[in-house]
């Protein structure tokens, strides 16, 4: 529901973290997407989560799996067929 508009700039963070590190603990994240600056090199204004919300978009998005206790992966997606 609130994934086509409300949450565009937070999993385009989530995605580049994501293909940087291969685990990452869910404070990472947050931390990430809390400073996750522009092209500009300001702070984005639409990124700024808690642990809270970020547990849930994770679970929520397709490209993201829990592989231990607090330990997330990205897998990227495949092309083709």
């Amino acid at each position: 529901m609130g994934r086509a508009k409300g949450n565009k700039f937070r999993f385009k963070a989530m995605i580049d973290f994501g293909e940087r590190k291969e685990t990452f603990s869910l404070q990472e994240m947050v931390d990430w997407c809390n400073t996750y600056k522009t092209k500009q090199g300001r702070i984005h204004r639409q990124t700024s989560t808690d642990w809270r919300q970020m547990r849930i978009l994770l679970k929520n998005h397709n490209d993201f799996y829990l592989v231990e206790d607090d330990t997330w992966e990205y897998r990227k997606p495949k092309r083709g067929y």
